[in-house]
């Protein structure tokens, strides 16, 4: 090992024998060798190092930069003498000797002391000496040097005036059987020759001799290594900027630290989990920044030191070299300085990170006091869910979360975040909003504003001074859409199908009975009649049904003749295309007919081939997509279309169920809507339309549920519009009403259609002491009597909108407490007006389970799931209530009790939540010690938990039931009924479960009068017998689709009117199969 060099060493000779210090041996350099990278190693340490084989050829990795070398096939003495290496040893050698000049004799008389040192010769020569030395005619030009001068100088200047002249030395050319020297330079090969190489190998080759070279191929030496202390100086500009950089982030990281320990000081010990989880929170951003800083410093200090070495061995070179080194390495370290440079972006070595977190302060739960926020984690957020949208005429307001990367909900001070609406298409002035919250919701924001004009509007969020990228979703406001009434009715129709709109706005509609295409002017009067019966133009029809029209003003149809016919505004057939099939331009059952208004093609609705075809605006096939099914794309029955103003592509899915949404190419891209008649539900969608000049809405008819449903382009469900009538602002004076004192019911009235007469049903419930609800009023009245008190208007009434005033007396028969009112008005055909009720759950179950499944005697099952509570509860009750179906004939309550719900919170919370219990989000994790009692009798149980707090509101109601089976595309003609005279129901019946038996319950209620349902059918059936009729299938009925087509004959003893007949169907084990309603009537 090298031995250190002594403390009294000049810092020059120290940091000479670093230089001269192999960094494998940590010895002085014994034959050092120099690679491809520029870095010198000792031959035997070159020799000692492991090698890689491949292919034959053998690789080392240079100790120092990593950089991988083949291995010369003479080993590692084949590998150039690093020169400079040498070259320094001897100065190191003349420096130590100079280091103390008393001790340093003539090298010429040996006696007196040497004053000055001759680089030609290398020697020392005393005053006397150096006199004679420079007469001689031979050395009269040598450059000689005081030894005064020498030691003053720093240890660059002495190793330049100790260096010995650049001589020329004897090197021989390493060619076989060429024993001359070095003495030339091949330009076009650029490498040392020799004579004889300049006859044999480099025969007419530019050359030169290397005295003549050598000036020129250093200039470019030194040209090229100005970019290599460009970057030099650049990297140390970055290393300052990069410490810099991390004492900022060391200095915030230190007063948000500071911060949190302030605020958290202000809190009681309740608070110091959570000061913990922010102090972590802080360390762990902090380290995160100085993590990323600390890399890049590390690369910027090793390409620093890379460039170092580099620059340090051509400079050497060039100082130190003879002409004939230098150029002998030339090439070498002109490709290492190329290759070095290139490997090194400065721009990407800058600092990444910033100290940009702050403390955000958020004191809405004990258990969550904040977040460490840093723009760069805000830059990953997005806005999560745009929901509840109210338009209410100019006004407007929704709720809004955002999701933090982690996926959690993200919670910011109300102060920090900004929201804006933009009008698309109608400039970029953006309407100010007003962002509030409350403490039912974390992480839930209202936003409200004012609209200033209709149409689409793009949200902009900001949170912060960071503006939340890619997350702008479209909103849509439309104040008449609670205002829709008739303009026109045309009673002069034939089955009316498709209907298109023309730039005139003259309207174009399908009589599918009719056999011909009808076109409306703007008032809704006829303006003639394309085909059928004494229609203009040659085209024929066949029971048309979809309709378009292309933008050169020519309409497209789809008919009952598997065909698509192009025809003129005249009548006149244009172009024809389809056949009947599955192939490409075959067609079974075309329905609705669609045109890109970018690319101009054609979407057609394939219904019985469950697919989409999509033609050139030539009517020439281009591509198809979708396949009969229910997964993600596939379709079942598709029977309209619509595009947007982006080109997505809108699918009515008529037995899904749904809305899909597709590419113009055919990728599935998203859906919306489910099964059922509630909000946002859909049953058998059959026409769709896109309001595309203005709010971008999603209008979807409803075969089943006879509506209109409306979307926004997201699927997010805006309205439905079923009920003609609403209650707007309605408002009861005083609160609380007090005993025999007056009331005042006040608000506006909105009527959307004419009411002839109608009734009014009026219940009033009250919750006597949280343990039982008694009815006090359950009444019908005479709807026009209610109105004239109401509004002093009376039947029949007109369409609009009417004041409601009136004062009444409360009853002192009524108890003190808390009641439930519902008020549900029907008119003169018992359509639903409208329904007024006052409650609202504020709490929920989310993911909850019990296991194991199914439960077993006497063991302990398991509990978990989160409880969302949005309001304070003080106290109150908890109703459990659990049943046995016993052999599927009668239902067995073992269990119904009621008990105190603080302590089952407390139970189910493991002493964490106590009340009064805050609004939040409370996960449970709970195991029932107490087993599962032995008395309850093995089979299927129903359960059900209802939650209520001390005021008696229901809080959250339970229940464990789940359907196996369901009812499709059913159907019945003919609609109406007809007395005496035979129907059929069609459809299709669909199980995923094995049915060995069971029973069906059959309800028959006839509405009387609009006033009362009088029941006439409350039977239970053999379920077995049932399928035999409808299915031709005997139990047991394996799972499966199936298909049903009975005919019977409907009885005369069934007064003529509407009715309502719902079916449940149960299995042997008494699970609930499928539940179907459907309402009818029947004429004489």
């Amino acid at each position: 090992m090298a031995t250190k060099p002594s403390s009294s060493s000049s810092p020059g000779l120290l940091k000479l024998e670093e230089q001269l210090t192999c960094p494998v041996c940590l010895d002085h350099y014994t034959n050092p060798k120099t690679l491809p990278c520029l870095h010198s190693f000792c031959q035997h340490c070159l020799e000692g190092l492991p090698l890689d084989k491949k292919n034959e050829t053998y690789y080392l990795s240079c100790p120092t930069c990593r950089n991988r070398t083949e291995l010369p096939k003479e080993g590692a003495r084949a590998f150039p003498v690093a020169f400079t290496l040498n070259n320094l040893k001897e100065i190191h050698t003349l420096m130590k000797k100079v280091a103390n000049p008393q001790q340093v004799t003539c090298d010429n008389c040996t006696t007196a002391n040497a004053t000055g040192y001759c680089k030609d010769c290398s020697r020392f020569f005393c005053t006397k000496c150096d006199g004679v030395h420079k007469k001689w005619g031979p050395t009269s030009n040598h450059q000689l040097t005081s030894l005064d001068e020498v030691t003053a100088s720093d240890v660059s200047s002495t190793s330049e005036l100790l260096a010995p002249a650049k001589q020329e030395t004897t090197l021989t050319c390493s060619v076989s059987g060429h024993d001359d020297s070095l003495r030339y330079y091949c330009d076009t090969c650029d490498e040392s020759i020799c004579r004889d190489c300049i006859m044999l190998a480099h025969k007419d080759h530019k050359y030169n001799l290397i005295a003549n070279s050598f000036n020129k191929h250093k200039e470019a030496l030194e040209k090229s290594l100005n970019p290599v202390k460009g970057k030099i100086e650049a990297l140390k500009k970055v290393l300052s900027a990069l410490a810099e950089r991390e004492g900022e982030i060391r200095e915030r990281g230190e007063g948000v630290l500071k911060e949190i320990h302030e605020m958290v000081e202000k809190m009681m010990n309740v608070l110091r989990q959570s000061e913990r989880k922010l102090t972590e929170q802080a360390k762990r951003v902090t380290d995160n920044k100085l993590k990323l800083l600390s890399g890049q410093m590390k690369s910027a200090k090793m390409s620093l030191s890379l460039l170092e070495d580099v620059g340090d061995y051509v400079e050497q070179s060039l100082k130190t070299g003879s002409p004939q080194q230098v150029l002998r390495s030339k090439k070498q370290m002109m490709e290492r300085m190329s290759e070095v440079i290139a490997g090194i972006n400065v721009k990407e070595l800058n600092p990444k990170e910033k100290a940009d977190f702050v403390l955000s302060k958020d004191i809405k739960s004990l258990h969550h006091i904040g977040d460490i926020v840093t723009s760069t984690a805000l830059q990953q957020c997005r806005v999560k869910k745009i929901d509840c949208i109210r338009p209410a005429g100019k006004a407007v307001s929704f709720s809004l979360s955002m999701e933090a990367p982690d996926s959690s909900v993200l919670c910011v001070p109300l102060s920090s975040l900004r929201c804006s609406l933009v009008p698309v298409g109608k400039g970029d002035q953006p309407i100010t909003t007003t962002v509030t919250t409350t403490s039912s919701d974390l992480g839930v924001y209202k936003i409200q504003c004012n609209a200033s004009t209709r149409g689409s509007h793009t949200v902009k969020v900001q949170v912060y001074d960071v503006h939340l990228e890619d997350t702008s979703l479209v909103i849509p406001i439309n104040p008449c859409l609670d205002k829709i009434t008739p303009v026109h009715t045309i009673t002069e129709l034939k089955r009316p199908w498709g209907v298109a709109v023309t730039d005139d706005n003259h309207v174009i509609i399908t009589e599918n009975s009719g056999n011909c295409v009808t076109i409306l002017d703007r008032e809704g009067k006829k303006v003639k009649s394309l085909g059928g019966e004494g229609g203009s133009g040659n085209v024929k029809f066949s029971t048309p049904r979809g309709v378009a029209i292309t933008s050169d003003k020519f309409i497209l149809v789809s008919d009952g003749n598997y065909r698509i016919q192009k025809i003129s505004m005249d009548g006149y057939l244009i172009a024809s295309v389809g056949e009947k099939g599955s192939g490409p331009l075959q067609f079974s059952g075309p329905r609705g007919i669609a045109i890109s208004p970018i690319t101009g093609q054609v979407y057609i609705a394939d219904r019985n081939n469950h697919r989409i075809q999509v033609l050139n605006p030539d009517l020439s096939f281009s591509h198809s997509f979708g396949s009969k099914g229910s997964a993600n794309g596939q379709l079942e029955y598709p029977y309209d279309i619509a595009i947007d103003i982006q080109g997505l592509v809108y699918i009515a899915d008529r037995n899904n169920r749904r809305i899909q949404k597709f590419s113009p190419d055919g990728k599935f891209v998203g859906q919306f809507g489910t099964g059922g008649s509630g909000p946002g539900e859909l049953n058998c969608p059959a026409g769709i339309a896109i309001d595309t000049a203005a709010t971008g809405l999603v209008y979807v008819s409803e075969d089943s549920n006879h509506r209109i449903s409306v979307f926004t382009s997201d699927g997010v469900f805006v309205t439905v519009t079923k009920k003609f009538g609403e209650l707007i602002n309605g408002l009861i004076t005083p609160n609380p009403l007090v005993h025999g004192k007056e009331f005042q019911l006040q608000g506006t009235l909105h009527i959307k259609k004419t009411i002839q007469w109608g009734i009014l049903h009026f219940t009033l419930t009250h919750p006597f002491k949280n343990y039982i609800n008694i009815t006090f009023m359950d009444e019908k009245f005479n709807l026009c009597d209610y109105l004239d008190d109401l509004c002093k208007v009376y039947c029949p009434i007109p369409p609009g909108t009417y004041h409601a005033d009136a004062v009444g007396l409360i009853p002192s028969i009524l108890w003190p407490g808390r009641y439930y009112g519902k008020a549900t008005a029907h008119n003169e055909k018992g359509e639903e007006m409208m329904c007024v009720t006052v409650t609202k759950k504020f709490g929920e179950l989310i993911n909850g389970s019990i296991t194991p499944n199914p439960l077993v005697h006497g063991k302990e099952f398991h509990l978990q799931g989160t409880a969302h509570i949005k309001k304070l509860v003080q106290w109150g009750i908890l109703h459990f209530t659990l049943t046995h179906t016993f052999k599927d004939y009668t239902n067995i309550t073992f269990v119904d009790e009621k008990f105190n719900l603080c302590d089952y919170i407390v139970d189910l919370f493991k002493q964490h939540v106590h009340c009064p219990v805050q609004p939040g989000m409370y996960h449970f994790n709970y195991t029932d010690t107490s087993k599962v009692p032995d008395l309850l009798w093995p089979g299927r149980y129903y359960g059900k938990v209802t939650a209520y707090n001390e005021e008696g509101e229901e809080m959250m109601c339970i229940t464990v039931t789940k359907k196996f089976g369901k009812l499709i595309n059913e159907s019945l003609t003919p609609y109406p009924l007809i007395h005496g005279k035979k129907y059929t129901i069609q459809g299709t019946f669909y199980t995923n479960k094995t049915v060995q038996w069971g029973t069906i319950h059959v309800t028959l209620a006839y509405n009387f009068r609009n006033i009362a349902n009088l029941t006439l059918v409350d039977e239970k059936l053999n379920l077995c017998d049932f399928t035999v009729d409808l299915l031709k299938l005997h139990c047991p009925v394996p799972p499966g689709i199936y298909q049903f087509n009975y005919t019977d004959t409907v009885p005369k003893l069934f007064p003529p009117g509407r009715y309502y007949a719902k079916a449940t169907a149960y299995n042997e084990e008494g699970e609930e199969m499928m539940c179907q309603m459907i309402d009818v009537n029947i004429n004489e």
